[in-house]
């Protein structure tokens, strides 16, 4: 707990020497381990400010973030004095979030941006108790992300500089854990998934029909399989992605293709009805 602590005040202050900041405020919490934040996670507080200085209790490491988010809020600058300051004391909150997910979804895959610059979008969810960094990370029109073992893939990259390596993944998700963040990836298939043909082209319906992803063959499975247990494992805590959560998509998929591409149509006419 103490290096998550020590990094907000130090980007609050400036400076972090103790547990105690320069307005006195102290953190305790039950569990200190530096656990990912999960679903179920408990995200309740209590602060505590009077003359003597600010308490924030705690069950985890991210109630203790939620509380200082809270406290900064309370936090004012003295620029005659050049000194931080609380107005209106002694304050008494209990909180806790309405909803357990709170999210924001950020595309990737239409316009590239650099992990510089979704670090930033990170800092700003943790500042407005947000808790799911919702990546739509690939589309028709690129896929960013190289994958290991299927690094084709990110041939559909708008270019060889537009691509998240696997170390810049594994270093935001780590980003947003120290932010009690969870990130939740997005492939979006069948549909959307233009972009897996540049590096697989078996694994769509023919060259003039691009999506959905072709599931008359075994490719396609195949594929999606080695994706998904590579990036959140086949069990919880073994993939790239801790959590092993990962969004489907499966939105917006157009059924002209089972009139185009024949032997698709005659691999799922038993379970779909087309008009």
């Amino acid at each position: 707990m103490q290096s998550i602590v020590a990094a907000y005040l130090i980007a609050f202050y400036g400076t972090f020497t103790s547990y105690r900041s320069p307005l006195g405020l102290s953190v305790h919490v039950s569990n200190p381990s530096d656990e990912p934040i999960l679903a179920d996670t408990d995200e309740s507080y209590s602060l505590d400010v009077d003359a003597n200085g600010a308490i924030i209790t705690a069950a985890n490491v991210v109630g203790a973030l939620r509380g200082l988010e809270t406290f900064s809020q309370l936090v004012r600058f003295d620029f005659v004095n050049k000194s931080y300051f609380i107005a209106a004391t002694p304050w008494h909150i209990i909180d806790a979030p309405r909803f357990p997910f709170r999210g924001l979804i950020v595309d990737t895959a239409r316009h590239y941006i650099p992990i510089l610059v979704l670090r930033r979008v990170l800092d700003i969810m943790a500042m407005a108790k947000l808790n799911v960094f919702h990546w739509h990370h690939e589309d028709d029109q690129a896929f960013p992300m190289e994958i290991p073992g299927y690094e084709r893939l990110a041939s559909a990259a708008y270019s060889a500089a537009s691509r998240y390596s696997s170390e810049d993944v594994v270093d935001l998700i780590e980003y947003a854990r120290q932010r009690a963040l969870r990130v939740m990836v997005e492939f979006d298939v069948p549909g959307h998934a233009f972009s897996w043909c540049t590096g697989y082209p078996g694994v769509c319906p023919s060259p003039s029909c691009l999506s959905p992803l072709n599931v008359a063959a075994n490719a396609t499975f195949d594929l999606i399989d080695g994706v998904l247990a590579s990036l959140v494992g086949n069990t919880t805590g073994h993939g790239v992605f801790p959590e092993g959560l990962v969004h489907m998509g499966g939105d917006e998929v157009e059924y002209v293709w089972l009139r185009q591409a024949g032997r698709v149509a005659r691999a799922v006419v038993a379970v779909m009805t087309c008009n």
